[in-house]
């Protein structure tokens, strides 16, 4: 006669949520001194005026009330207008064309570092710390990994999960995303494409059986309580546990 006295506790979307929320918080703090550190490094400062100064020369600015600089706004259809001539003399220019598209490089070049470089030392260096997959947040609202198959997690899963889980699908993919809308005119539909892959990543915590996001699927792991739950090394050592005979 066996006795089952294993049993698979997933952790509460309550506590996931504050363990997200932890980690966002913190990742988003170093993400920002890691790009601030990095634009130093690259001279974005120092490109970011020049190409000032070909929106000035091309008289794109425009000086409000108040004395800030804007930019002027398109008149559609309208040849003529002073505005579109300006921004059509700055698309002429060359150089003015090399250097915008030298900041939108830097850009992208420093939000991508900074966003590495933080989620993988709190979503992959600080779990190999803390052990079983658990982040800053994870850890202090008890909340851990194991893998699919219901064993210890593998670093590999951790560093597949923090790389194109964390960075690549929900941090650089939509990030991308946010910066073609703001600096393209298929600004909605970058948008669209944005929405979807949050939606995604939220909709399959509630339509998976092991509850599990993005990440979680793509490194094949299941958030789960740590108080509670009995995380086994191997697969012959949890057979043995699922199933103790009396």
């Amino acid at each position: 006669m066996s006795n089952k006295v294993y049993t698979l506790n997933k952790a509460s979307l309550a506590r996931r949520f504050c363990a997200w929320l932890l980690d966002i918080i913190l990742m988003v703090t170093l993400a920002v001194g890691i790009m601030f550190l990095t634009s130093l490094i690259v001279g974005y400062d120092k490109s970011m005026d020049k190409l000032n100064d070909y929106y000035r020369i091309h008289e794109v600015y425009v000086t409000d009330e108040k004395g800030n600089e804007t930019f002027c706004e398109l008149k559609p259809n309208d040849d003529n207008d002073p505005c579109n001539v300006a921004w059509k003399n700055f698309g002429n220019d060359k150089n003015a064309v090399n250097q915008y598209q030298q900041v939108n490089q830097l850009s992208i070049i420093i939000l991508s570092i900074g966003l590495f470089c933080s989620i993988m030392i709190l979503d992959f260096g600080m779990p190999l710390i803390f052990k079983n997959g658990r982040t800053i947040g994870k850890r202090l609202m008890g909340v851990s990994l194991i893998s699919i198959n219901e064993v210890k997690v593998s670093n590999r899963q951790i560093f597949i999960r923090a790389l194109m889980g964390e960075f690549l699908v929900l941090a650089m993919i939509p990030t991308i995303l946010i910066f073609l809308a703001m600096i393209s005119n298929g600004g909605l539909l970058y948008t669209l494409f944005f929405m979807i892959i949050e939606i995604v990543n939220i909709g399959t915590i509630f339509i998976t059986k092991s509850k599990q996001n993005l990440p979680d699927l793509i490194a094949k792991t299941i958030p789960v309580d740590t108080a509670s739950q009995i995380i086994c090394s191997t697969q012959e050592e949890l057979s043995k546990l699922k199933y103790k005979d009396n």
